[in-house]
């Protein structure tokens, strides 16, 4: 102050005027004037080492643990709904290690960025009576009056908090390290890479959903030590096994004194920042099944399922897809082909889980269908094992071709000189297990789930009277129908995209590659005697009765006897 007071007084009247507006926008720190809203703030309250908050499309979910995100960083308290202090949770006496998980870069820089360094998590007004900033509430009749009067709040964690920035794309904000003035650590990752190892973590947050759900107990992995702490903000993605599993365990813990785990539901209707009329609209047009999702936070279940249309009511023996015909001939035979159709084999190779399907064409008296009336699945299984498992269970059909996984038959496992198409092939022809089209080896299966996925779900749909084409052997094909129930297109954030979450996909696969080959009938049995025609049936009477001529042995007279023909 005596350094302040020894400068000339312009000097000293600009400087003061600089302490005044730097105290005037620290006081407007978004951090200061954020308030949660009655629903988000236990999230802020909770002790529990691992909270969700699962919510639909603008429920504040993002904004909360955003929030919370940014007064750890900073050592800036987050105020109740009232303004009062919430007591800290976070240490104060060293810098600390943050980690920020995304979908991929792009939301890091599109999303993360945004929440975090930029203005505009939420908006602020100037209040009528005290003159100072804070956030706009349009519940409140004047507020909502003076709605062209809001303006973005300053980011969450200002400028003058930055030290330095590592980037992986400036131009997109897709940041890997923001190092802050107090020591603090920002580390951001895209949740396709590996899991950091090796390192103590403060406080680790999850936004939307991620690549590998397994990655999540190696993440949780990073808490002890330094008692960490773990977020998850998301739209809930119940193809996300990890986040369908924290939300079981907190409602296994709901009730008790100190639970481990918490997790809060928001819904969009509930979020009164936005007008009434338009949120009543806007699920309106949503309709039942995504309202459940959207605005209500509910797990998702039909929707993403990539064949939502299978059901053994319809494509089962006894359903309503299949001819009596073809149940009736299955059921005779034990639930075989029969000697005049015709087989398909298609393999999905691995060692954890190869999977085959076998699958059969009846001729057309018994309807339109493609039947799959058997499966391998038996885990851990090398080629050998596969083949003698095939040959063991079906050497008494006859096949048409085999089908492989393209991509898996073209890699070389480490320590082998072959690939795997090879491996199979030559395990096949051991076992003397042999296609018309292929002998022991194998038609490359087509890579393009999306296309051959639906084929597939033409398959499943109903015709004109009421069949499918695809049709299942009820009793011997339990893996496949357990698949079905649990293939799922990925969720991206509210959104249901077609990249299928690869799990519970073998049979699938194998169905998959089928569809996209479009098999068809074929009849390789004996030749039948051929129907003569009009014509060669009354040349070969003539044969019979007629004389051949002398001058022309083809022609044959018949009449009144050879003296004619001299």
């Amino acid at each position: 102050m005596e350094t302040l007071l020894n400068q000339p007084s312009s000097r000293l009247q600009r400087r003061f005027g600089e302490l005044a507006k730097e105290t005037l926008r620290r006081q407007n720190d978004a951090l200061r004037l954020y308030r949660p809203i009655q629903t988000t703030l236990p999230a802020h309250l909770s002790k529990a080492k691992i909270r969700v908050i699962l919510g639909g499309n603008q429920s504040s979910k993002t904004t909360t643990f955003a929030a919370e995100f940014a007064s750890a960083a900073t050592g800036i308290p987050l105020c109740n709904c009232d303004g009062n202090p919430i007591p800290f949770q976070y240490p104060t006496n060293r810098p600390l290690l943050l980690w920020i998980t995304g979908y991929d870069e792009n939301h890091i820089g599109s999303t993360i960025y945004k929440k975090l360094f930029a203005p505009g998590a939420f908006d602020v007004i100037k209040d009528s009576a005290t003159g100072q900033y804070r956030v706009w509430q349009p519940w409140l009749p004047d507020d909502k009056e003076r709605e062209a009067e809001k303006q973005p709040a300053e980011p969450l964690i200002p400028e003058r908090f930055i030290k330095r920035w590592a980037w992986q794309d400036l131009g997109k904000h897709s940041f890997t390290v923001c190092q802050l003035q107090n020591g603090t650590e920002i580390w951001a990752f895209p949740s396709a890479g590996n899991a950091p190892q090796g390192q103590k973590v403060d406080l680790i947050w999850i936004d939307e959903d991620i690549v590998y759900p397994g990655h999540v107990a190696e993440w949780i992995a990073r808490l002890p030590g330094v008692r960490g702490r773990f977020i998850w903000s998301a739209w809930p993605h119940s193809a996300n096994e990890a986040l369908v599993d924290l939300v079981r365990k907190a409602e296994e813990q709901q009730g008790q004194s100190k639970p481990d785990v918490e997790f809060w539901r928001l819904r969009f209707e509930d979020n009164p920042f936005f007008d009434e009329d338009e949120k009543r609209m806007t699920i309106k047009l949503w309709g039942p099944e995504l309202a459940a999702s959207r605005n209500e936070g509910q797990f998702s279940s039909g929707t993403q399922l990539v064949f939502p249309t299978f059901s053994l009511q319809v494509h089962g023996l006894e359903g309503t897809g299949c001819t009596p015909a073809l149940a009736a001939e299955l059921a005779k035979n034990n639930y075989q082909p029969g000697r005049d159709w015709t087989n398909f084999l298609v393999l999905d190779p691995g060692t954890v889980q190869p999977a085959v399907l076998y699958a059969t064409i009846p001729p057309a008296r018994f309807g339109d269908h493609v039947v799959i009336f058997d499966e391998t699945y038996t885990p851990n299984c090398d080629a050998n094992e596969i083949a003698r498992q095939v040959q063991s269970k079906a050497s008494h059909l006859v096949f048409e071709a085999f089908l492989i996984d393209f991509r898996a038959g073209r890699k070389t496992p480490e320590g082998f000189g072959k690939t795997i198409k090879q491996q199979y092939t030559e395990a096949f022809t051991r076992h003397h297990l042999v296609s018309r089209l292929t002998q022991s080896s194998f038609l490359d299966g087509s890579d393009n789930i999306t296309a051959r996925n639906m084929q597939a779900r033409a398959w499943m749909a109903p015709r004109d009277g009421g069949t499918t084409k695809l049709i299942v052997v009820d009793a011997k094909t339990y893996n496949f129908q357990r698949e079905t129930r649990l293939y799922k297109k990925r969720i991206r954030k509210d959104e249901v995209i077609d990249d299928v979450v690869q799990k519970h996909d073998h049979l699938m696969s194998c169905l998959g590659y089928l569809a996209a080959y479009d098999p068809k009938w074929t009849w390789h049995g004996e030749e039948k005697p051929k129907e003569p025609t009009g014509a060669e049936w009354l040349t070969e009477w003539y044969k019979t009765i007629g004389v051949r001529r002398k001058k022309d042995p083809e022609v044959y007279s018949i009449g009144a006897g050879p003296a004619l023909l001299n």
